[in-house]
């Protein structure tokens, strides 16, 4: 691979193309078609791997992403643009979402690999020659070890392919091998054919996307978004606006949630075609900015028509159909009402209907129901939804079941706390632990045999949904007699090895309501040591579930616990809860940091990474410079966060000067803090 600046000039095209690149030299940075070829149909998949490599050990240290158009760390770029759609442009403007997987580790003589789906950036709508090259910024270096890591740029050389005319054979058999696919849905290669579907984008392929879109039998619910994405970001938009304005239309169909949107947005593209990026000089932005508002304007047109229909159809549908239309044109116009007023008695007859309708919909919308109307509507009348949630038996719909909770517990907390606790004391019952947190804490001795007998059981004793929950349930209602029960069951607990550490604070938190003293002599035996491996996320979770001022002084002491990770907790701990009085504490171990540590500063650059190799002895010295990082780290964030002082411009700038970690810096300055 060529290391200087080289002019390439590329068949077929009728500009030359001048590549300057600074690649490091002992750096391999490389790129090649998955495919053993170069020529590709229209809508055909074009995979492209990236790899990188180094011959120097331990010099370069990589941040690896799944590639993705909404991410900037590995971005492709095409020497021709012509007769392409830069699909960042759609996204721009209409959103983005999407899932990231992420490692970190050195880069060496094996090569790291990444795979990039090159149709997942552009949209080939002619054939031609094109060459690619790809910027990746997720590989940085120590450049001297008194410095911080820089972050490298590379570049790739250009790869070249040609994109052929569209084959109508070629096309209709890619989309029956997809749609043999598509039939089963336990098939693995399923959302990899759904992706085949969006990339192939003619006419036939995107009648079938729609069709998809509009059945809710022929799409998992994982893949409902892939789903609206490819028809979002697809070039048959004169394909996609009819049959979405007849679904809306059609009585028979029964709207997806963000139909209107997305038939908005198409429509926009349509007249206005895509925005361009935004522009970095002033001028430009304002002129960027005055087309996006005017752009938005008429998107905001569209809408009201797309939501007329819908209007005009409730009529005409019965059942669930009937409910989810209202409830779509309910949504909608809720969300124009903001920035432009809804007809007054249209909106008015619209959530006197979708009130009247709400148990006919799924869970996911009577939540959303509550959350618009809960701050001006009669909460009496939102009780039968607020119920009809918290009844449900599925436990695939928990997280519903919690956020109805929420609702129940601030309207009629009585109410709320006897609902959940007689459900939670049910062991295979869907009410989570989150819900039985919102309960007031009370004793409830009637429950002492039954929660006795399940911290005796062997299952408690394993880090399970129904063990947490048990322990939550001691937490918010056992009654002091369980004491000896939970001592017995604790000793027992820490003795053995775990890789869960809920259970543990929430029956410490039981201790801390019914014996401080044993809660705190437990408190200093797990933080004070490094041979607990739930020391650092104790405090976490006691903030989180019973947050009680008897734990600032046993914080203040864990500062200089034996274990850093305890310590930093403490810190970050103290900068959100502690009163003034507890600033010099953290003065005074920073102080102690520093000082032990100032002349061997140099051992920290680059300790924070997270990567541990060597023998035993290496890996624990790792260890402990890592944790030196993040408890200087914890202990400055606290300092300049503190929620009850504030630290003068000289205090702040003996921060910055003692620091041993550029992130320590970046701290100090305010560019970023720590917290739970």
């Amino acid at each position: 691979m060529r290391r200087v600046a080289f002019l390439l000039i590329l068949v077929g095209l009728r500009t030359s193309i001048v590549l300057g690149r600074t690649n490091p030299d002992d750096i391999e940075f490389k790129i090649r078609f998955v495919e053993d070829k170069s020529s590709f149909h229209i809508g055909e998949p074009i995979e492209i791997e990236i790899s990188y490599s180094t011959k120097i050990e331990k010099k370069y240290l990589g941040s690896w992403t799944s590639p993705s158009p909404g991410l900037e760390g590995v971005t492709p770029t095409l020497t021709r643009t012509d007769g392409v759609l830069d699909l960042r442009a759609v996204r721009d403007y209409m959103g983005f979402s999407g899932s990231i997987l992420s490692s970190i580790g050195f880069l060496g003589s094996e090569p790291v690999t990444q795979r990039l789906e090159l149709g997942d950036w552009y949209r080939f709508q002619k054939p031609g020659h094109y060459a690619v090259m790809i910027r990746s910024s997720e590989v940085s270096r120590a450049k001297r070890a008194e410095e911080a890591r820089e972050q490298l740029s590379l570049d790739s050389d250009p790869l070249e392919f040609d994109v052929v005319a569209t084959d109508p054979a070629w096309s209709m058999s890619e989309l029956a091998e997809i749609e043999r696919i598509l039939q089963n849905k336990e098939d693995p290669e399923r959302y990899r054919a759904l992706h085949r579907l969006i990339l192939l984008d003619t006419p036939p392929s995107i009648r079938k996307l729609v069709q998809l879109y509009l059945s809710k039998a022929d799409v998992t619910h994982n893949s409902g978004d892939v789903v609206y994405r490819g028809l979002r970001e697809s070039s048959q938009i004169e394909v996609i606006i009819p049959l979405l304005e007849a679904a809306l239309s059609d009585p028979q169909v029964e709207p997806r949630e963000g139909i209107a949107d997305l038939l908005a947005g198409l429509q926009v593209r349509k007249g206005l075609g895509v925005m361009p990026p935004r522009p970095q000089d002033p001028v430009g932005q304002k002129e960027w900015k005055d087309r996006y508002d005017a752009r938005t304007k008429v998107s905001q047109e569209y809408l009201a028509k797309a939501n007329a229909l819908l209007l005009q159809s409730i009529e005409r549908r019965s059942g669930p159909a009937r409910a989810t239309t209202i409830y779509q044109a309910w949504f909608t116009a809720e969300r124009q009402n903001v920035s432009k007023p809804v007809d007054p008695e249209i909106l008015s007859r619209l959530r006197s209907e979708v009130l009247s309708t709400a148990l006919e919909l799924g869970p996911s919308e009577r939540v959303q129901i509550l959350y618009s109307m809960w701050p001006r509507q009669s909460h009496g009348e939102l009780k039968p939804i607020v119920v009809s949630l918290a009844e449900s038996r599925r436990k695939e719909d928990s997280f519903y079941i919690d956020e109805a909770y929420k609702f129940w517990c601030e309207a009629w907390p009585q109410e709320c706390s006897g609902a959940i606790l007689s459900d939670a004391i049910h062991t295979g019952t869907p009410t989570s632990k989150n819900a039985v947190f919102l309960m007031a804490e009370s004793e409830h001795p009637e429950l002492d045999e039954m929660l006795s007998a399940r911290l005796n059981d062997p299952g408690m004793l394993q880090d399970s949904w129904e063990s947490q929950r048990g322990a939550a349930i001691i937490l918010r209602a056992g009654s002091r007699k369980l004491r000896p029960a939970v001592d017995e069951f604790l000793d027992k607990y820490v003795a053995r090895p775990r890789y869960g550490c809920e259970i543990e604070g929430y029956l410490i938190g039981y201790l801390f309501r019914t014996a401080l003293a044993d809660a705190t002599k437990r408190f200093a035996e797990e933080t004070g040591s490094g041979n607990h491996p739930c020391a650092s996320q104790l405090l976490r979770t006691l903030d989180t579930v019973r947050y009680s001022d008897e734990l600032i002084p046993l914080a203040t002491k864990a500062l200089d616990s034996g274990d850093l990770g305890s310590a930093a907790m403490a810190a970050t701990f103290l900068g959100l809860r502690g009163a003034v009085t507890v600033e010099p504490a953290l003065w005074e171990r920073l102080s102690t940091l520093r000082e032990k540590w100032r002349e061997r500063a140099a051992e920290l650059r680059g300790a924070d990474t997270g990567i541990l190799d060597g023998g035993v002895r290496e890996q624990a010295a790792q260890l402990e410079r890592a944790r030196t990082v993040q408890l200087e780290q914890a202990l400055v964030s606290a300092l300049v966060r503190g929620a009850n002082w504030k630290l003068t411009a000289g205090e702040q700038d003996r921060l910055r000067e003692g620091c041993l970690t550029e992130r320590c810096r970046d701290i100090a300055d305010g560019k970023m803090s720590l917290g739970f």
